[in-house]
């Protein structure tokens, strides 16, 4: 069985690397010279801009009139905000361009998976299965959805956040803290998980909510990196294998998270993992584009999940 499945892997890559070569490669050159063109255009633009913006600084000094003194803090303010955003529309217009170039390319590389540039759905289960902490707004970036052995998949990039309320000697002032912002997985199978359990990184405080209770496992290396969190200390010990956490501790790696947190219910399973870097981004202005490391990241974080897939076999009823 892990030899067969070692080779389908052998021949996803394949056929991704036959597709980089044929399809993506030869269109990259031509988006780095545009990525080129644009990028000195912009610098240009800000070179200009901050001329301008000197130049009014000196004249402030030199022509010291009250009545212009308002009139040169606001043209060197406009001088200083104008280029910089011109560049980040820029920048951003180019990413998008590039993600509807070759995301349908990189999808028809893999079963059945499909991109989207934003996800529709709600956040706030999130919360109720206790994958993550309350939060008071969310946002989605990237989004994927597709079948491996037809199990349903899904990876939403996503950002969550809370209301603070701060006080201090100018008053009482509100603000938003992210409490999470990476990708969460989410993975459907035929088996069905009698009980509920969550797994989140070690905390001093071993909190017990929501009629979950707190079991601690054999493995001292897990129970030093991770709390479990179960109404059902059976079914948590058959789901939280030697296997299974290698298989996690590997897909935090793959993603490059700085955290790791699961939930296991009904027929799903959740995972969460913590990333602020921009998991799909495929280019930048500032950043030669022809180099595939892009692509082999993305690749790899694919893959991670048909291994994850395939390690709990839930193409099988229990």
């Amino acid at each position: 069985m892990q030899e067969a499945q070692e080779k389908k892997y052998l021949e996803i890559k394949r056929h991704f690397q036959d597709n980089y070569f044929r399809y993506i490669k030869p269109k990259l050159e031509d988006f780095e010279q545009k990525r080129k063109k644009t990028f000195t255009t912009c610098i240009f633009v800000i070179v200009v801009f901050l001329i301008l913006a000197i130049a009014l600084i000196i004249c402030s000094f030199v022509w010291q009139y009250k009545e212009y003194k308002q009139l040169y803090e606001i043209g060197t303010v406009l001088c200083l905000i104008i280029p910089m955003a011109t560049y980040w529309i820029q920048d951003k217009n180019f990413e998008n361009t590039l993600k509807r170039s070759f995301m349908p390319t990189i999808c028809s590389c893999f079963e059945n998976l499909n991109w989207d540039n934003k996800y529709h759905g709600n956040s706030d289960y999130y919360t109720d299965i206790q994958l993550v902490e309350h939060h008071d707004s969310s946002s989605f970036d990237d989004y994927f959805s597709g079948t491996y052995n037809d199990v349903p998949f899904e990876i939403i990039e996503t950002k969550l956040s809370k209301r603070v309320t701060e006080s201090s000697s100018r008053g009482v002032r509100t603000r938003y803290k992210t409490i999470f912002e990476g990708v969460i997985l989410k993975i459907n199978s035929v088996k069905n998980f009698t009980g509920h359990t969550v797994i989140k990184p070690d905390n001093l405080f071993k909190m017990e909510n929501g009629g979950l209770r707190r079991t601690e496992l054999e493995d001292v290396f897990f129970e030093k990196f991770y709390d479990v969190y179960t109404n059902d200390e059976v079914e948590a010990r058959y789901i939280i294998t030697t296997g299974f956490m290698e298989r996690l501790n590997k897909i935090r790696d793959v993603y490059r998270a700085s955290s790791v947190r699961c939930a296991f219910i009904s027929n799903t399973i959740y995972v969460a993992l913590d990333s602020k870097r921009d998991m799909f981004k495929l280019g930048s202005l500032h950043r030669q584009i022809t180099n595939p490391i892009t692509f082999i990241l993305i690749f790899g974080e694919i893959l991670s999940i048909y291994k994850l897939i395939d390690h709990f076999k839930f193409t099988q009823k229990v």
